[in-house]
């Protein structure tokens, strides 16, 4: 058996185990479509946050403020995201705020923060606010509506992105 298997190696197939591979359970049918593995711009989520002011100009976040009262009238602010693919791995993975974090076993839970931000950055499309998605805009918003908006991502995709 192992002088046949030489003999392929050096000399290719023969056409004698070429017809015998039609006898294996498991051949992969060359007409089956494996478009679903690719992830493109199409494959999105949504997200939404809601958030108010209370009486101390305080904002209060759906998700995040225990003490969020469903019955008040709250603002709501709705965003697209693409489904991570590899190619949006590697440019998280390749980011300066990826760069620093020494170990990514130990990561501590401002760097896993840091890196969830970079996935926000990388994988939003669209918002329902008027201003246009960009750095400053972004580093603008209150913390509590971004740590609402990161954990309601992590929700939809777990750590797909970042680890």
């Amino acid at each position: 058996m192992s002088e046949d298997i030489n003999k392929e190696v050096e000399n290719g197939p023969t056409t004698e185990n070429v017809n015998n591979a039609s006898n294996v359970d498991n051949v992969i049918k060359l007409d089956e479509n494996y478009e679903d593995i690719f992830v493109s711009e199409k494959d999105t989520f949504n997200v939404s946050i809601e958030y108010y002011k209370d009486e101390k100009n305080n904002v209060i976040v759906e998700g995040v403020d225990d003490g969020f009262d469903i019955t008040r009238k709250a603002k709501k602010i709705s965003m697209t995201f693409k489904v991570p693919s590899q190619g949006d791995v590697t440019a998280i993975s390749n980011s300066p705020i990826r760069s620093n974090i020494k170990n990514i076993e130990n990561m501590t839970i401002n760097e896993f923060m840091t890196l969830e931000m970079a996935r926000f950055m990388c994988l939003i499309r669209s918002w329902s606010l008027p201003q246009k998605i960009n750095n400053e805009t972004l580093m603008s918003i209150s913390p509590k509506i971004i740590k609402g908006i990161l954990t309601k991502v992590r929700n939809e995709i777990g750590t797909e992105g970042i680890i």
